[in-house]
């Protein structure tokens, strides 16, 4: 079966644009289907034509709307949102660290509940610097109107804080790059080829996370009485870009344990961690304290298993990890055999995004 992908993007200066055209350059390269569906943004009190001149009246014009998330008129192609999608990516750029007012209209319309409703979504921003703000509101929209948030990715534009806000003037108010501005150096303005690359890596992780859904019709469908048991750890490494690091180290072990109440625990650990000095359990120095805590993983909670989307969620209700108590933690699993595969969704590892994948062996009764 040949897996559907949407791409629905808003795009001003053609950034997110380009991110979109190269991710669906990848999506088609697996085989699939992709739609391309821009968002237009037609509404009459804002003069969005490029580039934008006069610059500051017409900037200083859209901040207070795009601030209080405002909506205005949108158009989108309703033919090519209509059918089953496995896969929608929705694309934005960052306007005031929030996701483009476009962007926010379709969210807030009735198309928006029509074409995620029960469905697979992604997030990517495209913007200078700050993009956090940006995916997480337009995935609290879009589950808001009943999406399955799986994944998101960031692509920011070259140059510091100021010399990426020159760029961005200069190129809006002329529609061209140019070595300086006021005075100063600039960057080229947009999305680098690095960047370009980025999004078709981005496009195979989630043609990859794709994968359970689609071999389910052909493999026993996975349903929580698989999970039930002890796992052993067979591998944990992070991923990004295709970087790994070990964060448990290379030979890290773990036990993974479910039950048929629909409770978990999970133990994971570097062997290799050394001992205290001090044979007094609360008597570590902070150098011993904090090795011990960054080489070992324990949490325990609640799960749940969606195997048409091949998602298990872990509600977690103690942790070694304080942040992630209260708080749901989001799993695409795999199953062969006796082996369990679970990726994570981008997790922050010495200050940069990773996917964790984790892969597990069943412990014979």
């Amino acid at each position: 079966m040949t897996p559907r992908i949407l791409i629905l993007y808003y795009s001003f200066t053609k950034q997110t644009l380009r991110v979109a055209e190269s991710m669906a350059e990848r999506f088609r390269e697996h085989g699939c289907d992709v739609v391309l569906s821009p968002i237009q943004f037609v509404d009459s009190r804002y003069e969005m034509n490029f580039p934008w001149r006069p610059f500051w009246p017409k900037l200083l014009r859209m901040i207070w709307p795009e601030l209080r998330g405002k909506t205005g008129a949108i158009q989108v192609d309703a033919e090519s949102l209509q059918g089953d999608f496995d896969l929608i990516c929705l694309g934005s750029p960052t306007w005031w660290l929030h996701p483009a007012l476009p962007v926010v209209s379709f969210l807030k319309s009735e198309h928006a509940r029509q074409v995620l409703a029960g469905r697979r979504f992604a997030v990517f921003a495209v913007c200078r610097a700050f993009w956090w703000w940006n995916s997480r509101k337009v995935t609290k929209l879009a589950e808001r109107v009943g999406g399955k948030h799986v994944d998101r990715a960031a692509f920011v534009f070259d140059g510091n804080q100021i010399q990426s806000m020159l760029s961005f003037i200069n190129y809006v108010s002329y529609g061209k790059d140019r070595e300086r501005f006021w005075g100063c150096r600039i960057y080229a303005f947009g999305v680098t080829s690095k960047g370009l690359e980025k999004a078709r890596s981005f496009a195979t992780e989630l043609f990859n996370q794709l994968k359970p859904v689609h071999s389910k019709s052909e493999d026993q469908p996975m349903t929580t009485q698989q999970f039930i048991g002890t796992w052993r750890l067979v591998s944990s490494e992070m991923v990004s870009e295709g970087h790994t690091v070990y964060p448990l180290g290379e030979n890290c072990q773990g036990i993974l344990v479910f039950d048929a109440a629909g409770k978990l625990a999970a133990q994971l650990m570097n062997p290799d961690r050394r001992q205290f000095a001090s044979n007094d359990i609360l008597q570590g120095t902070p150098e011993e304290i904090q090795a011990a805590y960054q080489g070992y993983v324990a949490f325990y909670g609640d799960y749940t298993v969606d195997p048409t989307a091949g998602i298990m969620q872990y509600k977690v209700t103690g942790s070694l990890y304080p942040n992630w108590i209260g708080h749901s933690q989001k799993r695409f699993y795999e199953i062969n055999g006796n082996k369990l595969t679970l990726k994570t969704t981008p997790v922050l590892v010495h200050g940069k995004e990773m996917v964790g994948v984790l892969v597990w062996e069943k412990v014979e009764a």
